[in-house]
């Protein structure tokens, strides 16, 4: 079969959403998903092993401008995929404008997004994905003919070069995505790349169009923090406690080796957000004070971690002199607790 769906005009009602579709391989027609002349929603759906993943047409000087967000796009086993999205003006003086927002595009034998104008115009919006291992080019504006806006993306190791006739505009990277194991198709990201919280949330206007993931997580996590690239977002979870002095809320406490050493406040408290399976040690430290208990460890973090509590005790330096004559036995200075 050469079409997985096939969506010919019609408005945003049309939608193709929360489905899989793989092995639809023909040359230059084998599409998981195309539109024609139509806004339709493409939305969290995974296509693997399609000649074609997206395919987006203005046919006849039709309008297309269907908003594709959420998508995971990729090479599987088949090894097959030709394009990600593939977008193309026929020589009617069409249009084909889709906003392309928060996909993830791996591993295509050409290129990862193609905008191909023959006569009429083209203005895609290409903004939070991550486009990556193409055979090609990442982003190719085949001739220049196109219009596209292109900010926030990662776009990464492409063989004949992430951009043709265009630039990573905006907040653009270009840097290793660290999938959990694209292999087996796991495109999640791990906690060391650089597409979590790649997309200040001040730089991105409000409200934010794309308000959850593939899977339906929120976005952004935590809520009001930076939005991550690619179809998934990583999952946050916090970590919160008190810190206690003579039963009375500490503030000024650093909590060193969680993400952005949070100080407590005016009552005691502190709470950090991490990122899904995290694993580190928090150690409390203000000068002048040892705490109950000296740190703690964590490792795997998959809940929020509540009661994270810590006691402080106030200490003091005392220094010996000996007098004339005299002598000393034992360390000086030495540091005791108040009291």
């Amino acid at each position: 079969q050469a079409i997985g769906v096939r969506i010919y005009g019609g408005g945003a009602g049309n939608q193709v959403i929360g489905n899989t579709i793989s092995g639809h391989n023909y040359t230059n027609s084998g599409f998981g998903i195309e539109v024609v002349n139509s806004d339709a929603q493409i939305k969290q759906n995974i296509l693997f092993d399609n000649t074609e993943g997206v395919t987006v047409f203005s046919e006849l000087g039709g309008i297309a401008a269907p908003a594709i967000w959420n998508n995971l796009i990729y090479n599987g086993t088949a090894s097959n995929m030709e394009y990600g999205i593939f977008l193309e003006v026929d020589n009617n003086s069409g249009d084909v404008s889709p906003s392309i927002y928060h996909n993830t595009i791996d591993g295509g034998l050409n290129d990862g997004i193609y905008l191909d104008v023959v006569s009429g115009t083209a203005s895609p919006l290409i903004e939070f994905n991550i486009i990556s291992n193409f055979g090609a080019f990442g982003i190719n504006n085949a001739g220049g003919y196109g219009t596209p806006g292109i900010d926030f993306n990662n776009v990464w190791n492409n063989m004949s070069g992430d951009y043709s006739f265009g630039s990573s505009g905006s907040g653009g990277i270009s840097v290793p995505p660290v999938y959990v194991d694209e292999s087996i198709g796991d495109y999640h990201l791990q906690n060391t790349s650089g597409c979590i919280d790649a997309i200040p949330e001040p730089i991105v206007p409000p409200p934010h169009p794309v308000t959850d993931d593939l899977k339906g997580v929120s976005r952004p996590q935590p809520a009001g923090g930076a939005y991550d690239m690619g179809c998934y977002e990583s999952i946050r979870f916090s970590i919160s406690g008190t810190v206690t002095a003579d039963s009375i809320g500490m503030e000024g406490v650093t909590l060193n080796g969680l993400p952005g050493n949070p100080m407590t406040d005016i009552n005691g408290d502190y709470m950090a957000s991490v990122p899904d399976g995290w694993s580190g040690t928090a150690t409390p430290g203000k000068a002048g004070y040892t705490f109950d208990p000296v740190d703690r460890s964590y490792t795997n973090v998959r809940a929020d971690q509540t009661g994270e509590n810590y006691t402080a005790t106030h200490t003091y330096t005392l220094i010996y002199t000996a007098g004339a004559g005299g002598s000393i036995t034992g360390t000086s200075p030495q540091t005791v607790s108040y009291g």
